[in-house]
C-alpha cells in the first residue's frame, strides 16, 4: 500500500528516517512539525499523528519520543505550548487536523501527495489525553491513544460524554504508580462503547511523567510505535504484540485488558 513503511523488528529502536523539525507553519501558528526529512520518497504517503502535550508543557517534554515517531516515518504535529484547560487544546488539535487535510491537497505545496489522510491518529498525555477525547468522534480519525489522562471523573469537569464518541481502535496507557491518572483511565476503559476495539496497558513501576526522558521515549515510545505501526500504518506483523494472552504488552512489565481486539 502507499502507506507501507520500511519494515522494522524493534519498535523501541531509533527509526530509519532522518527527521526535520519545522517550527513555523503557515496557517498553523500553534504547532510544530516533526516529520521525515525526505517526504514521499518512492511514492510513500506518510501516516499522520496529531499530539497534545500535558498541561503547561511544550514539545520539549516529549521530544525524545516524538522525534522517534517521526524517524519511523510518521508525519507529526505537536502543539507548541499546551494550555491548562482542555477546550483550547481540543480546538487547536481540530485546527491541526483541518490544516493537514488542506495541506495534503494543496497543489504545488510541500506536502501535496505525500500524506495519507486516510490514516490519521490523535494522541496526548495527561491533559492532552483528556483533550484528545474531544476529537475522538471525528470520522477522519483511524485510532486514538490516551496516555495517563482519564476523561472519567476528570477534575476539570470536561464533558465525560465524549467517551461515547469513540469509534476507532483506542489505546489507554498508564503507569501503575500514577495515583492520579490510573483510576480514571481504568474507568474510561470500563465505560467506553462496547463495540470499539480497546487496549488498556498498565506499565509497572511508572508514575505520571516517567519514561518520556528516556532514549526514544523509553517503554512509552516502544508501545506507541508498535500501536501506530499496527493500527495506523496497517502493519499486521505488529498485531501479535497486542493480541493473545502472551502478547508482548501483556506480560513482564505490562498488564493488559482488552476488548474486541483479540
Amino acid at each position: 500500500p502507499a502507506s507501507a513503511l520500511p519494515a522494522i523488528s524493534d519498535p523501541g529502536a531509533k527509526g530509519p528516517f532522518e527527521i526535520q523539525v519545522v517550527s513555523t507553519l503557515e496557517g498553523l501558528d500553534t504547532h510544530i512539525l516533526i516529520a521525515p526529512k525526505e517526504l514521499g520518497k518512492d511514492g510513500l504517503k506518510h501516516p499522520i499523528l496529531i499530539w497534545v502535550n500535558g498541561a503547561g508543557a511544550d514539545s520539549s517534554s516529549y521530544r525524545n519520543m516524538l522525534d522517534n515517531v517521526a524517524a519511523h516515518g510518521f508525519f507529526l504535529l505537536d502543539d507548541k505550548q499546551s494550555n491548562f484547560e482542555s477546550m483550547p487544546e481540543v480546538q487547536a488539535q481540530r485546527a491541526a487536523l483541518d490544516w493537514v487535510m488542506a495541506q495534503a491537497d494543496k497543489a504545488g505545496g510541500p506536502y501535496a501527495g505525500k500524506l495519507d489522510t486516510s490514516r490519521i491518529a490523535i494522541a496526548g498525555h495527561s491533559l492532552g489525553s483528556v483533550s484528545t477525547f474531544g476529537n475522538a468522534g471525528d470520522p477522519r480519525i483511524k485510532t486514538s491513544i490516551h496516555m495517563a489522562g482519564g476523561l472519567t471523573g476528570n477534575p476539570e469537569g470536561v464533558d465525560e460524554s465524549w467517551l461515547k464518541n469513540l469509534h476507532a481502535p483506542t489505546a489507554f496507557l498508564v503507569g501503575d504508580r500514577d495515583s492520579n491518572g490510573l483510576p480514571r483511565v481504568k474507568n474510561d476503559f470500563a465505560n467506553a462503547p462496547a463495540s470499539v476495539p480497546l487496549f488498556f496497558g498498565l506499565l509497572a513501576g511508572v508514575s505520571h511523567t516517567d519514561e518520556f526522558s528516556q532514549p526514544n521515549g523509553g517503554r512509552w515510545g516502544r508501545v506507541l510505535i508498535a500501536w501506530l505501526r499496527w493500527q495506523l500504518a496497517g502493519d499486521e506483523s505488529f498485531a501479535a504484540r497486542f493480541k493473545g494472552p502472551d502478547c508482548e504488552f501483556c506480560k513482564g512489565d505490562w498488564t493488559a485488558m482488552k476488548r474486541a481486539l483479540d
